[in-house]
């Protein structure tokens, strides 16, 4: 559920660009002693006893995953993991500029009725000041009431059963025209599968405005956006399928689900549209997503709209 990748370093942020290229020299020791720092830091930070222990928990639960997807501990995705997981500790967006003030992640872990396990992080300023600020501060802690609402079911688990509410949040992009964030859940209280769930929030950081569709595109442009996703996904359901028939994606469909600006995560490059595993099928379908790059999506876009100007280059620093 956790989707950190890379922190670039711009001179708008302050900070000094490195080349890309330059990633292949780092090594498993180096990015785990960064992890370790990260971690010693924010643990520093925190006061309340129930969240240290909740980041306790949380960083053994990566350490286990981390055995489980790359057994080899001198396989590069190594590497990666440590990276991703280094930046979500420092509060850093998934492709990495600083924000203009500082955020961190907020660590819940507990047990709730029916012996749900509950877990979420919340991507937070920790001094909210600005309008903007606060916007994410709620955003965030909506979100975690409704990863909470979920942890309920009629029926107590059998012996075999672990029920469950979870939560994970990102940055996307931060600037000081825009912000982009994401959070991620499911859940299972015995229904027949796990039931994930997601929304974004994308702020003017200027007004505090929360940005919706029609802040991105007119009329005439989003006609053409739904038109360059129609095809995309159809492209992915016969993927999926191996079937042209089982391709068949409406679009009406996809007007419907794309004009919700709270599915759209603004990253490093390019939108991504997020339609859920539900969107056009049942749950065995999988996620369907819409990517668009930024070459495409700026001539449509308004104006007005605070559209990320370029891709940044990608490099970690250590220090």
């Amino acid at each position: 559920m956790m989707r950190l990748t890379h922190w670039p370093f711009v001179a708008m942020a302050g900070l000094i660009p490195f080349h890309a290229s330059a990633q292949t020299a780092l090594t498993q020791e180096a990015t785990e002693s960064a992890v370790r720092t990260a971690y010693e830091r924010l643990e520093n930070q925190i006061t309340a006893d129930d969240e240290k222990a909740a980041l306790e928990q949380w960083q053994r639960a990566w350490i286990k995953a981390g055995d489980e997807e790359c057994p080899d501990r001198r396989a590069p995705c190594r590497v990666q993991r440590n990276l991703e997981w280094r930046y979500f500790l420092e509060g850093r967006t998934v492709d990495g500029m600083s924000p203009p003030s500082a955020i961190r992640p907020f660590f819940t872990r507990q047990t709730g009725a029916e012996d749900v396990e509950i877990s979420a992080t919340r991507m937070k300023f920790t001094n909210p000041k600005t309008f903007a600020e606060f916007a994410l501060n709620e955003f965030m802690d909506r979100q975690l009431q409704e990863a909470l609402d979920r942890a309920h079911s009629v029926n107590p688990p059998s012996k075999e059963e672990q029920y469950y509410s979870s939560m994970t949040s990102e940055l996307n992009f931060v600037s000081p025209k825009l912000l982009s964030a994401r959070v991620d859940g499911d859940y299972f209280v015995g229904q027949a599968h796990p039931d994930p769930w997601g929304e974004s929030i994308n702020i003017d950081m200027s007004t505090g405005k929360i940005l919706g569709f029609d802040d991105l595109l007119d009329t005439t442009g989003a006609k053409k956006v739904f038109a360059y996703c129609h095809k995309q996904i159809g492209a992915q359901k016969m993927e999926k399928l191996d079937d042209e028939a089982g391709g068949n994606v409406t679009l009406e469909e996809i007007s419907e689900r794309t004009s919700d600006l709270g599915s759209w995560a603004f990253k490093n490059g390019e939108a991504l549209v997020n339609y859920g595993v539900y969107a056009f099928g049942g749950y065995g379908q999988g996620d369907r997503t819409c990517d668009i790059p930024y070459s495409v999506l700026r001539p449509l876009a308004k104006k007005t709209f605070p559209l990320p100007a370029q891709k940044l280059a990608s490099f970690p620093r250590f220090r």
